[in-house]
């Protein structure tokens, strides 16, 4: 759908949207990314054989999965009704408080494997909720590169994860780690959302009424269907798209190497290499870098 934009000036406010939700999805990930560099570091306090990092290890990143899946799927049309802003700001805050939870809890397993569940669900409708500003805020022509900036999150919380969380555990500990990097993540996170994150363009009180016809022209989808807006229609609808099963394909081969991959770099580096805790800063963000480059072209 080809969109030509208006000749009068028009604002940009709409770039502001992605860019925030890149540092709130960066935020994220910091939180549930930490625990893999806190790892050595946990497994040598709890006494565990590498055989037993692996399997306890592999326990604590993986039920996080499970709760993450669970709440997406049920959850993500409860934050749809409740607002997309709110239920973003109110998700940060959540993941936030139960990221700082594991310091306390820290050297009860069982606990620390319930607070991972907790940490999943609760931060599992972050990403549809971004979907569905990005849907309010951009044409169909730019949903692409909307999408590629707040995506972009991941990439840098996978290059300075390592910068922050390895000198932050070397200064205070694992335990209080969780604590500075979930009420800092917060700190950030919150006020950005608050002060420029609006429902709808039509909201925004700086926004010129050109851009927002530009956002409403190009916002018709040309698959739009008349049972599309329920339920039992969105579910039917991409149930017969073989598009739709060729991308959970590949995603999920995608998320088991990248993911996998990252999760386990830390220990890898540190029990299969000997490589020094200190040196991990390096080690494990160099390879991400250009994946912000790859994202943006």
């Amino acid at each position: 759908m080809k969109i030509e934009k208006d000749n009068v000036k028009m604002t940009q406010i709409r770039w502001q949207i992605p860019i925030v939700l890149m540092i709130s999805l960066m935020v994220s990930y910091f939180d549930r990314m930490n625990i893999s560099f806190a790892l050595p570091m946990i497994a040598k306090d709890y006494g565990w054989t590498v055989a037993e990092t692996g399997k306890y290890g592999g326990l604590l990143m993986s039920v996080f999965f499970i709760g993450y899946g669970i709440a997406t799927i049920f959850l993500s049309p409860l934050g749809e009704r409740f607002g997309a802003k709110k239920s973003i700001i109110t998700v940060v805050i959540l993941f936030s408080i139960v990221t700082c939870l594991q310091a306390p809890f820290g050297m009860m397993l069982a606990a620390l494997v319930a607070i991972r569940v907790l940490l999943g669900v609760v931060s599992g409708i972050h990403g549809p909720m971004m979907g569905v500003l990005t849907e309010k805020w951009f044409p169909v022509n730019e949903r692409s590169r909307a999408n590629s900036i707040w995506f972009c999150g991941i990439f840098a919380a996978m290059i300075l994860a390592p910068v922050v969380v390895v000198p932050v555990c070397n200064v205070v500990g694992w335990k209080m780690m969780f604590v500075v990097i979930g009420l800092g993540g917060m700190i950030i996170a919150v006020p950005l959302l608050k002060l420029f994150i609006y429902e709808r363009p039509e909201d925004h009180p700086r926004i010129a009424k050109t851009e927002i016809d530009y956002i409403q022209k190009g916002r018709l989808a040309e698959y739009r269907r008349e049972n599309s807006h329920t339920f039992a229609g969105n579910i039917k609808f991409l149930w017969q798209r073989k598009v739709f099963w060729l991308v959970v394909i590949l995603g999920i081969m995608n998320n088991v190497i990248a993911f996998g991959l990252v999760s386990w770099m830390p220990t890898f580096f540190t029990e299969g290499r000997k490589l020094p805790f200190s040196d991990l800063v390096y080690a494990t963000s160099l390879p991400y870098v250009l994946s912000i480059v790859g994202a943006l072209t």
